[in-house]
């Protein structure tokens, strides 16, 4: 026992060397090119998804559109992101009129209107075109025999250059982050419209239009609706991408109420926190008279019944 001590002890140097080598191998052979191919993947997804954000707001808009302009948007996305886009046209407008049938805010056939007027795109298409694949960067059959032959030097370049290496993908993933980030806000303003539209089509249905009166950008709600007795009732459509509504939102909505001395209806698509449901029942125990009430849908066909119900018994 006393004699591996010893030959541990005076290869210690040689061990620390081997260790490197292998990290170096894992990190250069297999970590980096996986962690770039992750990357180039959320960069596709990334694209792909601010493509069909954008052609969904052309056609729901009515705005028109042919092959040509879905060819500049493809081209100028590939030259921003440094990457070829590996759809097809026709295979765009497909994965676009899919979004559109998923979007459960829009009525069913609104939607179907909208996947016809992405098929009279689809019919006047050129043939498909063919697919560039984007050159594939495979390690040469010397460099995988000379790494696991290397020593002490090869361990220290190759950390560095790891080290080099991860910092610029961190560069990246950060503004694959924000790239994402900033898309995700899109949709959500596009969903919010949606949602905002459906909620203003509903009351007109419940009530006349004289009655509605959109709120602006400073009321702190989208619409405020005047029943029986002029009593005024304020309606804000709130659609989030997360899972829960937050405490902010309904301090706002309180503000809004308190001020404005009016019930409102928050119409959202998702439920409250915790604690921002605890704060909106303590203030609707103390404020009857300008409570606050939440109605969470998950399709527009339920506005119509429960805003007319919610109106009815206000007034």
């Amino acid at each position: 026992m006393k004699d591996f001590f010893i030959a541990l002890k005076n290869n210690l140097s040689n061990l620390f060397s081997i260790i490197g080598i292998l990290l170096t191998i894992y990190f250069s052979v297999y970590y980096i090119p996986q962690y770039s191919e992750a990357i180039r993947i959320n960069k596709i997804e990334s694209i792909n998804n601010s493509l069909i954000s954008i052609i969904q707001e052309l056609v729901y808009n009515d705005h028109p559109i042919d092959e040509k302009d879905l060819k500049t948007m493809i081209e100028g996305k590939e030259i921003k992101g440094s990457i070829i886009y590996p759809y097809n046209i026709d295979e765009l407008l497909i994965q676009t009129q899919d979004r559109f049938l998923e979007n459960k805010f829009i009525p069913l056939e609104q939607r179907k209107a909208l996947v016809d007027k992405i098929d009279t795109i689809r019919d006047k298409l050129s043939s498909p075109e063919s697919i560039e694949k984007a050159p594939e960067v495979k390690s040469s059959i010397i460099y995988e025999k000379i790494v696991p032959l290397i020593g002490i030097l090869l361990s220290v370049i190759g950390m560095l250059s790891i080290w080099a290496k991860a910092k610029k993908q961190k560069e990246y993933e950060l503004e694959d982050k924000l790239e994402e980030t900033k898309e995700s806000l899109k949709q959500q303003v596009v969903e919010g419209v949606f949602l905002e539209s459906e909620v203003f089509n509903a009351l007109k249905e419940v009530t006349s239009d004289s009655n509605i009166k959109h709120g602006g950008p400073d009321s702190g709600v989208d619409f405020i609706v005047r029943g029986g007795s002029n009593k005024r009732i304020g309606i804000e459509a709130k659609y989030t991408e997360t899972d829960l509504i937050p405490v902010r939102t309904i301090s706002n909505l309180i503000a809004t109420a308190r001020h404005r001395r009016i019930p409102i209806l928050l119409i959202t698509n998702a439920p409250l926190t915790k604690n921002a449901n605890k704060k909106l029942e303590d203030y609707n125990r103390r404020f009857p008279k300008t409570n606050i009430d939440v109605l969470v849908i998950k399709e527009t066909g339920e506005l119509k019944n429960e805003i007319k119900n919610y109106i009815n018994a206000i007034v």
